[in-house]
């Protein structure tokens, strides 16, 4: 088990522009599906207030499409204009100049909606946080990796405005989008009920630390095993690698603590605690190591 660091994966070289530059930076870029060959052509860039009418026909395009629509959390015009006015942005990619991806990040969290208290986020920084709201991502240009692109446009502009500690809800059987965050350097930190009763993971970083793990330990769990896992949260464990099978989804939890980025942005001690009990639930606890590594990464048939 290997530190997690939350700027990892990082490939549009975005982290040294100002904010100024931010908001007027845009790139074409070819990307290739994985493990198929085919590449399609996008331009990235933030959007804009002017954005909203072909985000809003996008999302409901997405929706439609969907065979599972627990999966999908549709989000308000009157929301996204907020969050293009004062109170976030968001980051989208176009091919032939429609939208066909976007993902929309939320600043100044109030109190009532902040996430962060759920996962243990101090009172003095919830002032800190940046909630993502999900990535919609039109179903003929999945698998492009659309979705970490967009995802690292937000990140790096949280961290410009002072945001660094990002969290966002996933369903624990979206495997797609784990497959997007968790490998992006966020870890799995909680359950909830919510969202008209619907359970999600909460996943969060901190843009200031990497995640150091305590040990080797690893113990892998499904994601339907909701007793374990909220034990597993409870006793300072946290899911760092989602295991994405034919018939089963898994991740995989580790107990860390938060280190010193090179930076020197500071450090900090995640709760740890002892997880004996847990452990003897699990069927399997062994090293990383021991696990076969995948050769696919994070490939899914069927509908993401």
């Amino acid at each position: 088990c290997r530190p997690v660091s939350p700027k990892r994966a990082y490939r549009l070289g975005l982290d040294h522009l100002t904010g100024d530059e931010l908001a007027g930076w845009s790139r074409t870029i070819e990307l290739r599906k994985h493990g198929v060959g085919e590449s399609v052509v996008c331009t990235l860039r933030y959007l804009t207030s002017a954005d909203v009418p072909a985000m809003m026909e996008l999302q409901q395009h997405v929706k439609e499409w969907l065979s599972n629509v627990d999966l999908f959390r549709p989000v308000s015009e009157e929301r996204h204009r907020a969050y293009l006015a004062n109170r976030g942005s968001a980051a989208g990619a176009f091919h032939d100049g429609k939208l066909v991806a976007y993902g929309a990040s939320q600043y100044a969290v109030p109190p009532e909606e902040n996430q962060g208290q759920a996962i243990g986020v101090d009172v003095d920084a919830l002032g800190l946080v940046c909630q993502l709201e999900g990535t919609v991502v039109k179903p003929d240009f999945r698998g492009f990796q659309l979705a970490r692109l967009l995802t690292e446009m937000r990140l790096v502009r949280a961290e410009r405005h002072g945001y660094p500690i990002v969290v966002a809800t996933i369903s624990p059987f979206n495997g797609p989008s784990l497959g997007s965050f968790v490998p992006n350097g966020f870890l799995v930190k909680g359950l909830r009920e919510g969202v008209g009763s619907l359970l999600r993971y909460y996943v969060s970083l901190d843009l200031r630390y990497d995640a150091v793990p305590l040990d080797d330990t690893v113990i892998e769990v499904a994601t339907h095993e909701l007793v374990v896992q909220r034990q597993l949260f409870a006793t300072g464990w946290w899911g760092f690698q989602p295991q994405i099978g034919e018939r089963q989804l898994s991740m995989r939890y580790a107990r860390f603590r938060l280190g010193e980025l090179a930076s020197g942005a500071g450090h900090g001690e995640a709760s740890s605690g002892r997880g004996g009990d847990v452990a003897a639930m699990v069927a399997r606890r062994e090293p990383e190591a021991s696990y076969p590594r995948r050769e696919d990464g994070l490939a899914m048939t069927g509908k993401a």
